[in-house]
């Protein structure tokens, strides 16, 4: 099973830094990041990836619906290869 999650309904202005930061709350983090569109703005979405399935679990459990910035995202596990990704 992934340990990763996909956040959307990101806020133009947050960093990885910042997701990170706010992620962190479920559990230890391996990575997160935004990715980034041609011009240099983000995609309005983000992948995190957790060290335990558990902290992954957790993310999903608690952290949906949160406000993060100026905007509540919404937090699903991420699907195998990205497939879909960027829909709910």
């Amino acid at each position: 099973m992934t340990k990763c999650v996909y956040i959307g309904n990101l806020d133009w202005a947050i960093t990885s830094d910042q997701l990170k930061e706010h992620m962190a709350k479920a559990g230890a983090i391996v990575s997160a990041e935004i990715p980034m569109r041609g011009d240099g703005k983000s995609k309005g979405f983000g992948l995190v990836e957790y060290e335990s399935e558990d902290g992954m679990k957790k993310a999903v459990e608690t952290l949906h619906d949160t406000e993060l910035g100026t905007r509540k995202v919404f937090i699903r596990e991420d699907r195998p290869n990205g497939e879909d990704r960027g829909r709910v």
